[in-house]
Parts: C-alpha cells; structure tokens; sequence
C-alpha cells in the first residue's frame, strides 16, 4: 500500500543512481578548511572530555577556559583565515 511512496522519496532525495551524479551537487572544501575543521573537531572531543572539570587555572575550571577558546577565538581564527584566504585570491 505504501511501498511505491517510499522508493519515490529515494529516488527524490538522491540516493539512487552513480555516486559522481550524487557528488556533483556538494562543493568541494579547500584543503586548509578542511584542516581546520578536522583541528576543531579534535579540539572540541579533548575540550569535552571529563576530567578537564576537576582541574582550575586562575580560579576557574580547565574546562571554561577551553570553552571560551573553542566559542570564542575558533570563529575569530576562521573569519581571520577566510580574510587572508580572500586577500590572496585579489
């Protein structure tokens, strides 16, 4: 009864066919913005992990000082490389 709308939505959203025909729809990442994604990545597991809240810098837990650096510098560090990464390209 319902099995044919089923296969319509896959064949809808993409899923059927080649993979090159899928891919051609997402573009590519630079290679630096992929670097930084994987670094922030890494840093957000090791920043989540739990023994940074048992340890204190200057009055407040290891685990605060990591989460103004990850909220904080992370997007100032990226508007920063895609301003360089604009630069270079003019």
């Amino acid at each position: 009864m319902g099995g044919g709308r089923i296969l319509d939505v896959v064949g809808f959203c993409g899923f059927q066919g080649d993979r090159k025909a899928r891919m051609k729809d997402f573009f590519p990442i630079l290679k630096g913005d992929g670097w930084y994604l994987f670094a922030l990545l890494l840093f957000s597991i090791v920043a989540f992990l739990p023994w940074w809240r048992e340890m204190y810098v200057a009055g407040m837990s290891v685990f605060g000082w990591l989460m103004v650096i990850l909220m904080v510098f992370s997007p100032a560090i990226a508007l920063i490389i895609f301003r360089w990464e604009r630069k270079k390209e003019s």
